[in-house]
């Protein structure tokens, strides 16, 4: 596609670890996860969402990024202790969550290089709206992977070759698409995610509602 150009976030992991279950590099649809609760959250809950809501739709019709990420090894693995999402297994109580906490083993991996993650979105050169208003919104990503995961992302549009140049020169194993349900499928957003957000964190702000 000559004249193509790139949406190119980089993302870096502040403690430089990662402890999202089953995947590295983190794939796009946790990135995606991560940018509309940074875009929607907090603060930004009041904005109107129109222009917000179709960035992230034209994000989801867009083929897979091609990702570059560091090495990883292993970390020490530990066990805590989590509700287990069965809260009619106690009446619907929450104050009953003590008795049905279960153990939850995690396994951190720890980036050995340069923590910094690159991902790139190809697209058609005249249709940059929405890509630029996604680099702003990418400034308000807090955590990527879990809670005790903090992050922040920064975006830009290039033009495509000068987005490839960027990851040839990243130094770490670029991930690239596969065909769905592949061994590497990236897993990435697709038409109807975001929607599927806003119905579960809605739902999630009812759960614990009492009569």
């Amino acid at each position: 596609m000559s004249g193509a150009r790139a949406l190119l976030m980089t993302l870096r992991l502040l403690d430089g670890r990662y402890h999202g279950a089953g995947d590295w590099p983190p794939s796009p649809f946790r990135l995606f996860q991560a940018l509309v609760a940074g875009a929607y959250g907090g603060r930004w809950a009041a904005e109107p969402p129109e222009a917000k809501d179709r960035a992230f739709r034209w994000l989801e019709g867009l083929p897979a990024p091609l990702i570059a990420a560091p090495p990883v090894r292993a970390g020490a693995a530990f066990t805590h202790f989590v509700p287990n999402n069965d809260l009619d297994a106690v009446g619907g109580d929450p104050a009953r969550l003590a008795e049905i906490r279960v153990p939850k083993r995690v396994r951190p991996l720890i980036v050995t290089g340069e923590a910094a993650l690159l991902y790139a979105w190809r697209f058609d050169r005249d249709d940059d709206v929405h890509a630029r208003l996604l680099c702003r919104l990418a400034e308000r990503l807090h955590h990527l992977g879990r809670g005790v995961d903090p992050a922040f992302a920064e975006a830009a549009v290039h033009d495509w070759p000068d987005a490839e140049a960027r990851l040839a020169a990243h130094g770490g194993a670029i991930a690239r698409p596969s065909s769905a349900g592949g061994a590497d499928d990236p897993r990435c957003p697709t038409e109807g995610s975001l929607d599927g957000l806003k119905t579960a964190f809605a739902a999630a702000g009812r759960k614990f509602k009492t009569p």
